[in-house]
């Protein structure tokens, strides 16, 4: 297909689609779908800025709101039209507005006084666009490497601990909304004050009517509806009790009036420079929570979307597109912000899965970004903190209610000490906190986790190795001489202590009597010095026991790190090395044999007329089946059978040694096993008559006995009695491999 083809035939879906975004019924769902997302938007995002600019900086409150809407408007857009997903709504969420707000109040503690307040007021707008542009390049360096997945290994509860404290500073900054005093216990007797009081119970009445409603019932017009209804019994009780809209402003029951020329003006270097940096910097803290907290977020917030919608989304790409509309929000001093599961699922169950609901959505917020403080400033503070209040509290609500059924009491306790620390001592310590018992949390969980995968014994495992059937019945009954440990994970102080304790249990039991200690790293990831000195006292114990310690499967790394501790001075009489488990355990079954054949166990290799004089009746004669047979001799090197090739026939090992090898996409050779005398290979590509799967390379000069398709089917039609007894013969040899291989599964149970 040609450049000009594909071009054409992208135009043609572009086209398409455009023409089904503009039917009328979809339109018409799209555009209200919007419209309600966009009321929602701004309310929340009024709420936000509120969170920040109060108390002192309430002058501010104006082009706060402004920057939150700017916020909106920009993050909206690039969301919506680059998301994975068409119906994403993004923008400013409640957790880094809390920890803003909290940044916001140090700032301003810090400058009061000593600079004019314009000063204050750009400092605070400098350190909101800088942590929405450090974001965003985090969050595209994130999404570029495609470490999305990584977030999801913060233990659940911290996560929880995290958000609970959040809520509670929602609910505190609330108040300071509400009341203009901001939230603490000394100012607790001015709060209860009968006008403060009343001010701030309005808004925690809308906030608990709104959590039992949005709880209890999932209407999707039940928000945007009590936020509507909410204002109208608020005007309604104004024009009742007689009070005027300049009144009720007056009293702190409106978000106005603000001053003349507080809207938002896009930064100029000018403002910038003036901003005080060293007070910016030394909430550096702050900022990182943040990007830890939305990073977190942004990726639960997209699970929490792909749940509701049954969709899958991209993580790194969302990653990357609300990173980059947090660092284009951020140039112009806009909040951080990312998806937002609440409006996104609303426009879904409305029936609005496109990219028009964000594009409406974004152009009502910045028609009241352009409408300014005019508009704004008769909006009601009740409703303001109530939907502050409302978020904090549905957080709580989640962790602490909810969670109470759902955790463990241990994780429950994790939740309640760091909503415990962020309460009383602070957000950060919180953080500490909360990372710490994350620290210790994964050490514990780790810490029950098994770093020995499988446990084998010779009895159990056998190598690949074909050998006499004497020296497997003698390797069967001896196999507790040989323990294998297949080891995984990690292995760090804690796990490899574990590991040294059952090896040395092995050692001195006395029912075991282990002489070879075989330790597989073919699932380890890697291990940390503690564990290397873990090794090296299994290296004295090797010594102080007489056991044979096996090491297979090291990597590079590994090995590196238990040299010194291990390996010094080359092979000796307590310790070997090789490539693989199976490797490693035929030199354990070699050593074995020599112990048998010291004690005069030795076992002769049976030859092909031996097996057959036990194996076929008594009125058949061997002879009548071996005229059928031909006898090969062969070096070191030759290839019996090839990979890939059409089965020739069944060879006998009369004398000598061959070696299956399973050759890999990759190249990479594989040993599947080695069959010395008296053993039988091709018999599956000849009876399935399939080509050969693996190839069988001569190791050492070697007779063979060979029985090829074409002769095997001129028996079955002269002898057909003969025939049936040797497929009888073969069918025994594979009985026992069977048996074999179902006794070494079954140790992987």
């Amino acid at each position: 297909m040609t450049q000009r083809s594909v071009a054409f035939r992208e135009i043609n879906s572009f086209y398409d689609r455009i023409v089904r975004e503009l039917e009328p019924r979809r339109l018409l769902v799209n555009f209200v779908a919007g419209l309600i997302i966009g009321v929602i938007a701004v309310n929340l995002t009024i709420s936000f800025a509120a969170l920040i600019f109060t108390g002192d900086l309430s002058d501010y409150l104006s082009a706060g709101i402004s920057l939150g809407l700017f916020s909106v408007v920009v993050i909206g857009v690039v969301s919506t039209l680059l998301s994975s997903f068409p119906g994403t709504i993004s923008g400013p969420r409640s957790s880094p507005a809390a920890i803003l707000g909290i940044s916001g109040a140090t700032i301003a503690g810090i400058l009061a006084g000593k600079v004019p307040p314009q000063e204050i007021f750009l400092t605070i707008v400098a350190m909101i666009g800088l942590t929405s542009i450090t974001t965003g390049i985090i969050f595209l360096v994130l999404g570029q490497f495609k470490m999305g997945n990584l977030i999801r290994f913060l233990p659940y509860p911290v996560v929880g601990g995290f958000l609970a404290g959040i809520g509670l500073l929602l609910v505190r900054g609330s108040i300071g909304i509400l009341t203009g005093v901001r939230f603490s216990f000394v100012h607790i007797p001015r709060l209860l004050q009968p006008e403060l009081l009343v001010r701030w119970l309005a808004g925690a009445l809308f906030a608990v009517l709104l959590l039992v409603i949005t709880r209890r019932y999932k209407h999707f017009l039940i928000m945007p509806g009590m936020l509507v209804l909410a204002v109208f019994i608020f005007y309604l009780v104004l024009w009742v009790t007689g009070m005027s809209v300049a009144e009720a402003g007056a009293r702190g029951w409106l978000l106005g009036p603000f001053p003349e020329g507080g809207g938002w003006k896009l930064l100029t270097i000018t403002a910038i420079t003036e901003a005080d940096w060293k007070s910016i910097l030394s909430l550096a803290g702050n900022g990182a929570t943040i990007l830890g907290l939305s990073a977190v977020a942004t990726l639960l917030q997209v699970t929490g979307i792909e749940l509701a919608v049954e969709q899958d989304m991209d993580l790194n790409r969302e990653l990357k597109v609300t990173g980059l509309a947090n660092l284009i929000s951020g140039l112009g001093g806009g909040l951080p912000g990312y998806p937002a599961p609440s409006m996104t699922v609303l426009g879904h169950k409305m029936g609005a899965n496109s990219r028009v609901v964000g594009l409406v959505s974004a152009a009502f917020c910045a028609v009241a970004l352009l409408l300014g403080s005019s508009m704004l400033s008769y909006f009601p503070k009740p409703i303001v903190g109530g939907l502050n209040m409302y978020v904090g509290l549905s957080f709580l609500t989640k962790w602490l209610y909810d969670g109470w059924s759902k955790f463990s009491k241990a994780d429950y306790a994790i939740v309640l000490l760091i909503l415990g620390v962020i309460g009383s001592v602070g957000f950060l310590e919180g953080v500490a906190v909360g990372l710490i018992t994350a620290t210790i949390l994964f050490v514990i969980n780790y810490s029950q986790v098994n770093v020995v995968r499988h446990t084998m014994s010779g009895s159990t495992y056998k190598s690949n190795v074909e050998r006499p059937r004497l020296y497997h019945q003698l390797i069967r009954t001896k196999g507790h001489w040989l323990h294998i440990l297949e080891l995984q994970g990690y292995i760090f102080f804690g796990l490899s202590n574990k590991l040294l304790e059952e090896v040395r249990g092995q050692i001195d039991a006395p029912e075991l009597s282990a002489r070879y200690i075989l330790i597989d790293f073919r699932l380890v990831t890697g291990l940390d010095s503690s564990a290397a000195m873990s090794f090296a006292k299994m290296k004295q114990l090797a010594k102080t026991k007489n056991v044979f310690f096996v090491f297979t499967n090291l990597s590079s790394e590994i090995r590196k790190k238990l040299d010194e501790a291990v390996f010094q001075g080359g092979e000796n009489t307590i310790w070997r090395i090789f490539p693989d488990l199976d490797r490693g355990v035929a030199w354990c079954e070699d050593q074995m044999i020599e112990t048998f054949e010291s004690v005069g166990l030795a076992a002769q290799p049976k030859t092909l007329l031996k097996q057959l004089e036990e194996s076929l009746p008594e009125r058949i004669s061997v002879h009548s089946l071996m005229k059928y047979f031909e006898d090969i001799e062969v070096d070191e090197g030759y290839q019996l059978i090839r990979q890939g090739d059409s089965p020739k026939g069944l060879f006998f090992i009369e004398a000598g040694q061959v070696t299956v090898w399973l050759e890999l996409p990759d190249g990479e050779k594989v040993r599947i096993r080695t069959a010395r005398e008296g053993t039988v290979i091709g018999e599956l590509g000849m009876y399935l008559d399939t080509d050969a799967t693996a190839s069988v390379v001569v190791d050492e000069p070697s007779v063979i006995f060979c029985l090829y398709g074409e002769t095997m089917r001129t028996m079955e039609m002269e002898d057909p009695e003969v025939a049936s007894a040797f497929h009888r013969f073969v069918a025994e040899l594979l009985a026992e491999r069977v048996v074999d291989n179902t006794r070494t599964l079954e140790t992987f149970r």
